[in-house]
């Protein structure tokens, strides 16, 4: 029943896209403006604590003090190279020609017909 269901999201999407592939391309340019996920968020926060746990281990205010620079830096360098990193990946899409789209709706109406055909159980 899952397996239907996914099918005709697939059937429906491919379609939509092949009709509308600009959809496509608007749709993944909006997803990319987010700075910063939520995974990605969770991430830096265990890393953060992990290296607050290491650091208080040491005795010493020049060791804490060095830790808290260092967390500093990880949440600075990774906002910083995940914006490029998003900035580089909207650039290369714009240049996405539509049959691209077009290309990836067929494959998702393939995908949506093979999992139809192969889930007769």
């Amino acid at each position: 029943m899952i397996a239907k269901i996914l099918a005709f999201f697939w059937l429906i999407l491919g379609i939509f896209w092949l009709i509308k592939p600009q959809s496509l391309s608007s749709r993944m340019m909006r997803k990319t403006t987010r700075k910063l996920s939520w995974p990605v968020y969770g991430l830096l926060f265990f890393l953060a604590l992990n290296l607050l746990g290491v650091v208080f281990k040491f005795e010493g205010l020049i060791y804490k003090l060095l830790g808290i620079l260092g967390i500093f830096l990880l949440v600075h360098f990774t906002l910083k190279i995940q914006s490029e990193a998003m900035d580089q990946f909207r650039a290369w899409w714009s240049k996405i020609p539509q049959y691209a789209f077009r290309l990836w709706a067929l494959f998702c109406i393939g995908l949506g017909i093979f999992i139809l055909y192969f889930n007769q159980g």
